[in-house]
Protein backbone atom coordinates (compact mmCIF):
# COMPACT_ATOMS: atom_id res chain seq x y z
CA UNK A 1 0.00 0.00 0.00
CA UNK A 2 2.96 2.27 0.99
CA UNK A 3 3.56 2.05 -2.87
CA UNK A 4 -0.31 3.00 -3.90
CA UNK A 5 0.48 6.19 -1.71
CA UNK A 6 3.68 6.97 -3.52
CA UNK A 7 2.26 6.64 -6.42
CA UNK A 8 -0.96 9.02 -5.91
CA UNK A 9 1.25 11.62 -4.12
CA UNK A 10 3.69 11.89 -7.07
CA UNK A 11 0.53 12.10 -9.75
CA UNK A 12 -0.78 15.42 -7.45
CA UNK A 13 2.71 16.83 -7.31
CA UNK A 14 3.69 16.50 -10.95
CA UNK A 15 1.87 18.74 -12.09
CA UNK A 16 2.93 21.85 -10.17
CA UNK A 17 6.73 21.04 -10.67
CA UNK A 18 5.99 20.63 -14.42
CA UNK A 19 4.78 24.16 -14.00
CA UNK A 20 7.52 25.52 -12.26
CA UNK A 21 9.71 24.59 -14.31
CA UNK A 22 7.92 26.04 -17.08
CA UNK A 23 7.56 28.91 -15.83
CA UNK A 24 11.44 29.01 -15.24
CA UNK A 25 11.57 28.37 -19.25
CA UNK A 26 12.84 24.79 -18.88
CA UNK A 27 9.91 23.28 -21.56
CA UNK A 28 11.61 20.39 -23.72
CA UNK A 29 10.15 19.04 -26.74
CA UNK A 30 10.70 15.21 -25.20
CA UNK A 31 9.65 16.20 -21.61
CA UNK A 32 6.21 16.22 -19.26
CA UNK A 33 3.50 18.22 -21.06
CA UNK A 34 1.90 21.23 -18.80
CA UNK A 35 -1.51 20.10 -17.60
CA UNK A 36 -3.67 23.10 -17.88
CA UNK A 37 -7.41 20.85 -17.59
CA UNK A 38 -7.02 20.19 -13.93
CA UNK A 39 -10.28 18.64 -12.86
CA UNK A 40 -9.96 16.68 -16.36
CA UNK A 41 -6.39 15.39 -15.05
CA UNK A 42 -7.89 14.50 -11.07
CA UNK A 43 -10.91 12.36 -12.78
CA UNK A 44 -7.88 10.66 -14.49
CA UNK A 45 -6.40 10.29 -11.38
CA UNK A 46 -8.63 9.15 -9.10
CA UNK A 47 -10.20 6.31 -11.80
CA UNK A 48 -6.71 5.38 -12.29
CA UNK A 49 -5.71 5.34 -9.03
CA UNK A 50 -8.79 3.36 -7.97
CA UNK A 51 -7.95 0.81 -10.49
CA UNK A 52 -4.74 0.12 -9.37
CA UNK A 53 -5.42 -0.44 -5.49
CA UNK A 54 -8.36 -2.88 -6.95
CA UNK A 55 -5.44 -4.38 -8.50
CA UNK A 56 -2.99 -4.47 -5.86
CA UNK A 57 -5.77 -5.76 -3.32
CA UNK A 58 -6.26 -8.94 -5.96
CA UNK A 59 -3.28 -9.28 -5.77
CA UNK A 60 -2.78 -9.43 -2.52
CA UNK A 61 -5.49 -11.66 -2.20
CA UNK A 62 -4.48 -14.34 -4.48
CA UNK A 63 -1.32 -14.37 -2.71
CA UNK A 64 -3.33 -14.73 0.62
CA UNK A 65 -4.74 -17.90 -0.94
CA UNK A 66 -2.59 -19.53 -3.11
CA UNK A 67 0.92 -18.37 -0.99
CA UNK A 68 0.15 -19.88 2.28
CA UNK A 69 2.56 -23.06 1.69
CA UNK A 70 5.80 -20.68 0.95
CA UNK A 71 7.65 -18.94 3.14
CA UNK A 72 7.70 -15.58 2.20
CA UNK A 73 10.62 -12.90 3.39
CA UNK A 74 9.77 -9.48 5.37
CA UNK A 75 8.72 -6.63 2.91
CA UNK A 76 7.66 -9.38 0.27
CA UNK A 77 4.52 -8.65 0.26
CA UNK A 78 2.61 -6.72 -2.57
Amino acid sequence: MRFCEVGIISQCINPMVVRNRLDKGGEKQDGPRRIDDIEAYARHVVTFCLAGIAAVRAAAETCQEGCKTKSSGKGSRP
